[in-house]
């Protein structure tokens, strides 16, 4: 509910009596629980960008693995378009150089990722060359182990 705010004059209305002390009291107290209550949201929020961050990064190692995996020996340009659905990331797209496209499906059950499916496509973007799935393990809420099998 919005305060509404009192004016007070001196020598004269609204009165100083326990009504009036009372409605500032309940507004002190109302926004001490609202104060409580974001404090508890943002952290909370902070405590999920720091999960999520965490699995950008191990994706980013993941993907970075799969290129050299695929081109042991040589150097490449790499961009990535990243499509989230809500706050989860469903599929990267990658492109290597001029020469090769990635496209990482992701699955999530209950905000964990399960499964990583990477398709490694040819320059027209349809053949696929080489697919992989990566199946994502927890421990404690914590990834403890990526099975790679080669499709």
């Amino acid at each position: 509910m919005a305060y509404t705010k009192t004016t007070w004059v001196n020598s004269s209305a609204p009165p100083i009596n326990a009504t009036n002390l009372n409605k500032i009291e309940d507004g002190i107290f109302d926004n001490d629980a609202a104060i409580t209550t974001l404090d508890g949201t943002v952290s909370t929020l902070s405590s999920s960008i720091t999960t999520l961050e965490g699995t950008v990064s191990i994706l980013d190692s993941t993907i970075d693995n799969h290129i050299q995996s695929i081109f042991p020996h040589f150097g490449y340009a790499f961009t990535q378009e990243i499509i989230y659905t809500g706050d989860n990331i469903t599929q990267i797209d990658s492109k290597i150089s001029t020469v090769l496209r990635l496209r990482e499906s992701i699955t999530y059950v209950a905000d964990q990722i399960t499964e990583i499916n990477i398709k490694v496509f040819d320059t027209d973007g349809i053949t696929i060359l080489q697919e992989f799935t990566d199946t994502v393990s927890y421990d404690d809420d914590k990834i403890d182990e990526i099975t790679r099998v080669v499709i």
